[in-house]
């Protein structure tokens, strides 16, 4: 039985060897693969623009090149010319971290209280504190599910298929974020 090529090996006993993702070609945790080093996509994406991974890294690697003032690193440029993707596709994804950034400010303001924040937070953080917590976000979401847009306030067309699609990758980001568990301290 051969054993399979491992392209990063690690220097820690403790740290798993690394292998390409076959989509992309960027490094990922070990998974089962051809002996080439090369394997399917990790995530199972049909294309590297599906990569959520792929995006926030390449999200990361813009704005550390602004931040720093200074061109974007030569091999992330040679990345992105590779699996040719189009600069209006990273100004949209840059735009979207934006707002994800924004959005994330907007509620941690609210949860302190700080620059007017947002009044529903603390009510909302108390309400859900005070007992059946699971009961109460379960009524929260079908609340929130029936006021969601998709079409982002009627600037987008969609179909009903774009409509199921949207609220599935909704659910399976929720899905992630939810199954996460807290940083609870366990009893003794």
């Amino acid at each position: 039985m051969n054993a399979p090529v491992v392209k990063f090996p690690s220097k820690l006993s403790s740290e798993p060897n690394h292998r390409f993702c076959g989509l992309c070609g960027r490094r990922v945790y070990p998974f089962l693969c051809d002996n080439i080093g090369f394997g399917p996509c990790i995530d199972e994406r049909s294309n590297a623009v599906d990569c959520r991974d792929l995006q926030h890294a390449i999200v990361g690697a813009v704005r550390m090149a602004e931040k720093c003032e200074r061109t974007i690193h030569p091999e992330w440029t040679a990345l992105i010319a590779r699996l040719g993707l189009p600069q209006v596709l990273i100004d949209e994804w840059l735009a979207k971290a934006e707002r994800a950034a924004s959005i994330r400010d907007q509620i941690r303001l609210g949860e302190y209280g700080a620059a007017g924040g947002l009044p529903f937070m603390r009510a909302l953080s108390e309400w859900v504190a005070a007992g059946d917590a699971d009961e109460k976000i379960i009524a929260l979401v079908e609340a929130l599910k029936v006021h969601c847009d998709p079409t982002a306030g009627g600037t987008k067309p969609v179909s009903m298929l774009d409509i199921m699609d949207w609220f599935e990758r909704l659910g399976e980001r929720a899905k992630d974020i939810l199954s996460d568990p807290g940083d609870w301290e366990m009893a003794e």
